[in-house]
């Protein structure tokens, strides 16, 4: 295909298979939960949900770095970026938008995931930096629900990026920058106007340092 019509081909693929494994895996892992398709599965009772926040200035930096399979291209800019309207797919399961600001877009899914107990009583919502911190204890939550296979902690897993990283790696980039480095104060005064504060509240994010409150 001609590259302008490349992105657009693949995007509606995967919307395709999305919405084919709706009603089975409740559709795309970034998108808004769909509240009705759950409540209406039979095996949306027995269902684990987890939904996973990351402080919306990492997540930024991490989405103008790898614009998840995108129907146009966005801007490679930070300063940019930050003020693009970013073209939403059926997946992302939010309708009546065609477009909607990055930073906003932070707001309505994360939003979502905190309402998860409104159609799930099955749910586990928290913060990514916890998960660095705190894996152990993560995976003690996730044991409440599921039938663990092993008694002793294991905590081996590969990077889902393509890269070599590994989970120490990872815990050293979230947890000891600060979140503020490399970005511009006209920027982050731009973010913080409109990040949703109680959302940040919600999931233990603060402005400065690492960016995270309290471990729990």
């Amino acid at each position: 295909l001609p590259r302008e019509q490349a992105g657009p081909f693949r995007s509606s693929v995967v919307d395709l298979d999305c919405a084919r494994t709706m009603s089975s895996d409740f559709g795309w892992k970034h998108g808004v939960p769909p509240k009705a398709e759950i409540a209406a599965a039979p095996h949306g009772g027995y269902t684990l949900f987890v939904g996973v926040a990351k402080h919306p200035v990492p997540w930024l930096k991490s989405l103008v770095r790898r614009p998840y399979n995108p129907v146009e291209k966005a801007p490679k800019n930070f300063s940019e970026f930050i003020r693009h309207d970013w073209h939403l797919t059926p997946r992302d399961n939010i309708p009546g938008r065609d477009r909607v600001g990055a930073v906003e877009l932070w707001n309505l899914k994360n939003a979502a995931f905190r309402d998860l107990a409104d159609c799930s009583s099955k749910n586990i919502v928290l913060a990514y930096e916890q998960i660095l911190m705190r894996p152990r204890w993560f995976l003690k939550q996730v044991g409440a629900h599921l039938i663990p296979v092993r008694k002793k902690f294991v905590w081996s897993l590969s990077s889902t990026k393509g890269d070599d990283m590994t989970f120490e790696e990872y815990q050293k980039k979230y947890l000891t920058q600060d979140i503020a480095e490399g970005i511009l104060p006209d920027d982050m005064a731009f973010i913080r106007d409109r990040i949703d504060q109680e959302l940040m509240k919600f999931f233990g994010y603060e402005w400065s340092g690492t960016g995270m409150r309290t471990a729990d």
